[in-house]
């Protein structure tokens, strides 16, 4: 008797995995024409998991934004447990920093103005996803480093880390002060798991010395991996990014992984 009722546990469970949501927050690198929409799931689909992907995120958003009002409230009721969320992706502050430092000045002062309140809001976002559903697990990365080395992003970086005056180790520096913030967030918030995805695109293309996780800052991302706005990744860039956050967290909880485990 005990073993069939392991099993019929076990069946539950792979039944309740496999109907299992992951919900999508966030800015650009989760919503941007289309792209990063369809190449999300896609790696999903390409790696046999079969959990449904629920992508509310909203181009151009802030932190600021979804830490209040309809945003918040959009995200709370994508999380509740009747729903079937057993994970949220969540990405935001590049708008936040971006919007912020534009005409800002002295440098220092306004980033740390940035990140102190980033951390305010996203650690207000995660203690009210853990209030509607405790079991829910949160999971961030503070974006790869841009495309700066283009025509184009060397203007974007000028403009936004006027200080920097377009070098790369120092506009890649202050770029990943933002993965920071997820890093301090994440040892403060027992909800929130944080992956460490810099280096990503530098690593995909070879540059040498790069790696997931650590990157060369003293130089770009390739520009080859980012379309005209140097923000944004191309759909080869996105998927790059997309499996390395698969296969080193998604893939951790993958329906029947623990089933073939025990098995």
């Amino acid at each position: 008797m005990r073993t069939v009722a392991v099993a019929m546990l076990l069946a539950f469970g792979s039944l309740s995995a496999d109907a299992a949501t992951v919900v999508v927050g966030g800015d650009s690198w989760a919503d941007y024409i289309g792209i990063p929409n369809t190449e999300f799931p896609a790696v999903f689909e390409s790696r046999g998991d079969t959990r449904t992907i629920n992508n509310i995120a909203v181009a151009g958003t802030t932190c600021a934004q979804w830490a209040t009002g309809n945003r918040l409230q959009a995200l709370l009721n994508a999380v509740k447990p009747e729903t079937g969320a057993t994970h949220l992706w969540m990405i935001c502050g590049g708008n936040d920093a971006q919007f912020e430092l534009i005409g800002c000045s002295p440098q220092d002062e306004c980033i740390k103005k940035v990140t102190d309140k980033m951390t305010v809001d996203l650690g207000h976002i995660l203690d009210e996803v853990k209030r509607v559903n405790p079991q829910l697990r949160v999971v961030g990365f503070g974006y790869d480093l841009m495309g700066f080395g283009s025509i184009i992003g060397n203007v974007l970086s000028r403009a936004i880390l006027p200080a920097c005056n377009g070098g790369a180790q120092c506009v890649n520096s202050d770029i990943s002060l933002l993965q920071g913030v997820y890093d301090t967030l994440g040892a403060a918030k027992t909800n929130f798991d944080v992956v460490n995805l810099l280096g990503s695109l530098q690593a995909h293309r070879g540059v040498a010395g790069a790696a997931v996780g650590s990157p060369v800052l003293d130089q770009w991302s390739p520009n080859n991996l980012f379309d005209f706005t140097a923000i944004h990744p191309t759909r080869e860039g996105y998927r790059v990014v997309f499996e390395n956050l698969y296969d080193l967290y998604f893939a951790k909880s993958k329906p029947g992984l623990a089933n073939a485990t025990s098995a």
